[in-house]
């Protein structure tokens, strides 16, 4: 069963990693605030998550609720593969 409350990403983590670097196993990405011209070091796990963002608060189960969310996780766990093949140049096939 999943939690009623659920941290979502609006800009997900597997797209920030190459982007940042891991420290005592945790992932962070350096942000500039513009009004200061300063760059603050950020977890990726807090970095544009919002809790239960995605949810389709409207229907009553949980799991129906989670809908979108299950589908992006389905795209982000196939996102390193995509990336390398986009960096090597190949064409990107199907899955049988």
């Amino acid at each position: 069963m999943q939690p009623d409350v659920q941290l979502q990403h609006k800009f997900p983590q597997v797209y920030l990693k190459p982007f940042g670097y891991k420290e005592h196993e945790c992932w962070y990405i350096s942000v500039l605030e513009r009004n200061t011209n300063k760059a603050d070091q950020m977890d990726i796990s807090t970095f544009t998550a919002e809790q239960n963002a995605f949810d389709y608060s409207i229907l009553p189960d949980i799991e129906d609720r989670r809908h979108f969310e299950k589908l992006c996780g389905k795209i982000e766990a196939q996102y390193p593969s995509i990336a390398k093949s986009v960096k090597k140049g190949s064409s990107l096939s199907e899955k049988p």
